[in-house]
């Protein structure tokens, strides 16, 4: 009877310091950004649901400052997106204190003991509820660019698919309208009908590398 009354206990203290500890232990949560920093390449971030602690109290999350949210990048080359206010994230809690390595770049050990902390969380922008989809297909590759695009590259840029580039449509089209002819008087010229021929014919080609939108 006394050993049963003890394993009972016993089981009862480890269940309670189980909970406790998968209550303080931070993993990945879904955040929303409140404001961004670009200097710094930092969003503050806030959680979308509140945690229930060991003791049954239901508690929000403290806002989260200075998390620094990732650009997908390799290779000197990056895809810089305008994270804004508003946007949802994965924060994912690193295993370790990481903040010797985020403020210097320096492989050292750690600044403290801290594991799964909410100090050490890295946003990853780009997640939607039910509620909020992008409302793309999936049957192509989309780009739905809501500001200004800017495309910088180091050499050369090339847009091809299997029939054509469109580098070589380009010269040919230059070669076309090089080669136009009009028709009629000095203030009031008209293309002829084989030249106008020729550029319908080129869009068609055009249209072989280039989609319109719908």
């Amino acid at each position: 009877m006394y050993d049963n009354e003890l394993s009972d206990d016993f089981g009862k203290v480890l269940n309670t310091l189980e909970q406790k500890i998968l209550t303080e232990i931070n993993c990945v949560s879904i955040g929303r950004v409140e404001s961004v920093n670009y200097a710094e390449q930092t969003v503050e971030t806030s959680i979308v649901y509140k945690r229930v602690l060991a003791s049954g109290e239901i508690k929000g999350y403290p806002l989260l400052l200075d998390v620094p949210f990732m650009i997908l990048q390799g290779g000197g080359s990056y895809i810089g997106l305008p994270v804004a206010t508003g946007d949802y994230c994965l924060v994912l809690f690193c295993d370790r204190n990481f903040s010797i390595w985020w403020d210097s770049g320096a492989e050292k050990e750690p600044e403290s003991q801290r594991k799964h902390n909410l100090s050490d969380g890295i946003a990853i922008v780009g997640i939607n509820p039910k509620s909020r989809p992008l409302g793309y297909s999936g049957e192509n590759v989309s780009w739905n660019f809501g500001h200004d695009m800017e495309i910088k590259v180091k050499e050369k840029i090339t847009i091809a698919n299997s029939s054509t580039d469109i580098l070589t449509l380009l010269k040919g089209l230059i070669d076309v309208i090089k080669g136009l002819s009009t028709y009629g008087s000095p203030t009031a010229q008209v293309l002829d009908v084989a030249s106008k021929q020729a550029l319908e014919q080129y869009k068609t080609t055009l249209e072989t590398l280039l989609k319109g939108a719908e």
